[in-house]
């Protein structure tokens, strides 16, 4: 299991500080997505902590669905 941490400050509590924070936390650990995610949030997202979780779970799986995008394999045409 990779583990790694990141803290993102704001002038305000917007969903996007919480997917910039995963994101980066995915870039440290060399990782394409995260198989689970500990989002510790200040009290100043309490209005609306649902928009910073579902940010935070977009950022952790959306370079998974980037890659599952991609060609599994390639053919090599030949010269036969």
């Amino acid at each position: 299991m990779t583990v790694a941490t990141s803290i993102v400050l704001g002038r305000q509590a917007l969903p996007a500080l919480a997917a910039q924070a995963v994101t980066n936390a995915m870039h440290k650990a060399g990782i394409t997505s995260a198989n689970a995610v500990l989002l510790l949030l200040t009290s100043e997202f309490a209005s609306n902590p649902q928009a910073a979780i579902k940010a935070a779970a977009r950022a952790a799986s959306a370079r998974k669905s980037q890659a599952a995008r991609q060609p599994a394999f390639l053919l090599k045409k030949t010269g036969c």
